[in-house]
């Protein structure tokens, strides 16, 4: 009966008297929200056959994969953008060395911007990479509709199987938008 009594007085006494410092409220001028959002932009997976021309059988040593990727649609937020964060993940289960080319383009399949070239090495099923781009250095970014991913043999030489179909090389990316 007497704990019935005692705690909610205890409990009264620590809320009143707890929280009677001075309260600075000028820290909120310091605090900037930026919002960031993260997205997928383009994925896949490329078995050996897709390197051969089905009507021929020649092999082919360039795959060319585009995606839609509409900026410039977006008006204000294109507009508000700083920042963007390229982010990939690969995985290259053949014994071959691979470039990969990376371009945002506009309207008319003109760059408006094409990052580093990605060497992965033959046999690599764990390869990152990021780059990032500063829109104000690299304005005609915010005109992209689209976004390509050119993807090469480095030696032409070595003919791949069509017929082996547990080999891959996957691809997948991701943007980080800052504004």
């Amino acid at each position: 009966m007497i704990i019935k009594k005692i705690l909610p007085f205890i409990a009264s006494f620590f809320i009143l008297f707890s929280c009677t410092g001075n309260l600075d409220f000028s820290q909120i001028e310091d605090y900037r929200a930026t919002p960031e959002y993260t997205g997928s932009l383009i994925s896949f997976t490329l078995l050996p056959f897709y390197f051969f021309n089905q009507t021929t059988g020649n092999q082919k040593f360039k795959l060319i994969e585009k995606s839609s990727f509409g900026l410039s649609e977006r008006g204000l937020l294109a507009d508000a953008l700083v920042k963007i964060d390229f982010n990939a993940e690969i995985i290259n289960e053949f014994n071959n060395d691979f470039t990969i080319q990376l371009n945002f383009l506009d309207a008319n399949n003109i760059p408006t911007y094409s990052f580093q070239d990605i060497i992965v090495s033959a046999s690599d099923t764990n390869f990152d990479f990021l780059e990032t781009v500063e829109v104000n250095n690299n304005p005609k970014i915010k005109n992209t509709v689209r976004f390509e991913a050119i993807v090469t043999i480095n030696n032409p030489l070595t003919v791949l199987d069509p017929s082996d179909l547990s080999t891959e090389f996957k691809f997948k990316s991701s943007l980080k938008l800052y504004f």
